[in-house]
């Protein structure tokens, strides 16, 4: 679907900052501050539920350039749901890269245009695709995420019995 969506090209200097960007707010986001959460104390559900606010707490300057509040708002929304999304990525897979692609993902295939899809003469076609692609993600995102696949630090023996479990 997201195919069919004509957009603009990006220039080449816009794609690779845009690249780089994503390398850094992952590498800030994911593997400096949420262990640092785990660190202190904070079970691995409470890290996945605050990691995420210092992230969208970081879209709010946008407001100082004349962006509206609703957009601003609407983005730190979108921006804390996709965090947990990679917080989890992150905590189960005790990967950088499984957020990282995550997030390059996410941003080369941009906000689904929702609106669009009333107006659509395939929009039947549409909606059960969105639907059916939510509870496909929903239903295997448990079983893709596996930490024993991974070997994932934060279920080690060792890292749980240093930290709260909830």
């Amino acid at each position: 679907f997201f195919l069919m969506i004509r957009r603009p090209p990006r220039s080449t200097l816009s794609s690779s900052s845009a690249a780089s960007d994503v390398y850094k707010r992952q590498l800030l986001f994911r593997s400096c501050i949420f262990p640092i959460l785990l660190a202190s104390g904070l079970s691995h559900w409470l890290a996945v539920l605050l990691c995420p606010l210092f992230f969208s707490v970081a879209h709010v300057h946008h407001v100082l350039r004349g962006v509206p509040i609703t957009a601003v708002l609407f983005q730190s929304t979108y921006t804390c749901i996709f965090g947990w999304y990679a917080g989890l990525l992150f905590l189960r897979t005790g990967h950088f890269i499984a957020p990282l692609l995550a997030h390059a993902f996410c941003n080369v295939m941009e906000f689904p245009p929702f609106w669009e899809v009333p107006h659509r003469p395939d929009k039947v076609l549409i909606i059960v695709l969105y639907v059916g692609g939510s509870i496909l993600f929903y239903a295997l995102l448990p079983y893709l995420t596996d930490p024993s696949w991974y070997d994932s630090v934060f279920y080690s023996k060792e890292f749980l019995e240093q930290t709260l479990i909830v």
